[in-house]
């Protein structure tokens, strides 16, 4: 199935309708198709791509984000365009092109982004970077992410921040609120849990078994 093929289905699905919207994701869709055909991205295919990834409206940025991700494992051209957005002076900009980093990409293309969205005088593109650091894997940024978690000044983003530190460190955080139960978010490839405990065996078991032992049940259950 084509680019253009998906996002038809997907824009024949009922809901609001954004005509203009749907209109340059199809034009991306096509750019993307015709690469993908010649087996090779030109200049206009690539500017449309990074036109519709840079646009304000979340409707068009937020349904390419597959579609780029997508062009930058293909196409290294793509890779440089999204390292130039980097540096885009639209903070939008900058947070769409780190959204469209997979753990699929390469780690050295990806933990330069993400160093660079680190220090990003936008608190919301900094949080993205340590989210994208978290969800593609980057142990090795570790200590980038902490020099950014103890410097940030936005709370929110510093909650966020420290959340991804964290869950990427340890692989597990409790959630302890003083109840019966104790909640514990646990890491997992492309993603996450939440398990929920009394507090007699958590206090019994400790985290570390509890959550080594939630692994092992998973490994053992798989074909």
């Amino acid at each position: 199935m084509t680019q253009r093929e998906q996002y038809e289905k997907y824009y024949a699905l009922p809901g609001a309708k954004y005509p203009e919207s749907q209109r340059i994701v199809l034009a991306a869709a096509d750019a993307y198709d015709a690469a993908e055909a010649a087996g090779g991205i030109n200049q206009d295919q690539l500017r449309i791509l990074t036109d519709a990834v840079s646009h304000p409206s979340s409707r068009v940025w937020g349904n390419i984000i597959s579609q780029m991700r997508l062009a930058v494992s293909r196409w290294k051209e793509v890779q440089d365009a999204l390292e130039h957005l980097m540096n885009h002076p639209k903070s939008h900009v900058r947070f769409a092109a780190l959204c469209s980093l997979s753990k699929d990409h390469p780690s050295d293309f990806v933990e330069r982004l993400i160093k660079v969205g680190l220090k990003d005088k936008s608190s919301k593109v900094r949080w993205k970077a340590a989210d994208k650091a978290n969800s593609c894997n980057c142990g090795a940024l570790l200590p980038d992410i902490e020099t950014a978690l103890n410097s940030e000044t936005n709370l929110n983003a510093r909650k966020a921040i420290q959340f991804d530190y964290l869950f990427l460190r340890d692989g597990h955080i409790v959630r302890d609120k003083g109840g019966e139960k104790v909640n514990i978010s646990i890491r997992l490839q492309g993603g996450g849990t939440v398990i929920s405990v009394s507090r007699s065996e958590y206090e019994e078991r400790g985290v570390e078994r509890i959550v080594a032992d939630y692994h092992a049940s998973r490994q053992a259950s798989r074909p």
